[in-house]
């Protein structure tokens, strides 16, 4: 299982925005194979600070999302509202098999 995070920064005044562009490219991934979790959240006390929590079955289905158009999507309405690039983190989970 891979876990992805991903922290962006906006504007005050684009987190509305965001979140909106945010909810929308949740419901499309939950839509694509393999994807099992994908969430966002406004840090409480961090003005603009976003994060996205993603759960995906394997190594290739979040590789498959990252050539969707949920993700061409979110990335070129996002991008322009960051104020610096985004900072991801990948786990990846082993079951109790190792698998």
């Amino acid at each position: 299982m891979r876990i992805q995070t991903v922290e962006i920064s906006v504007g005050q005044k684009d987190v509305p925005l965001a979140c909106e562009l945010l909810t929308e490219a949740a419901l499309g991934a939950r839509q694509l194979p393999g994807c099992l979790d994908y969430q966002h959240y406004s840090v409480p006390g961090e003005a603009g600070r976003l994060l996205i929590f993603q759960k995906w079955t394997s190594k290739d289905s979040f590789a498959a999302y990252r050539e969707s158009d949920v993700f061409r999507g979110l990335n070129s309405s996002l991008k322009p509202l960051a104020l610096a690039a985004p900072v991801s983190s990948s786990y990846v989970l082993e079951d109790a098999n190792g698998n």
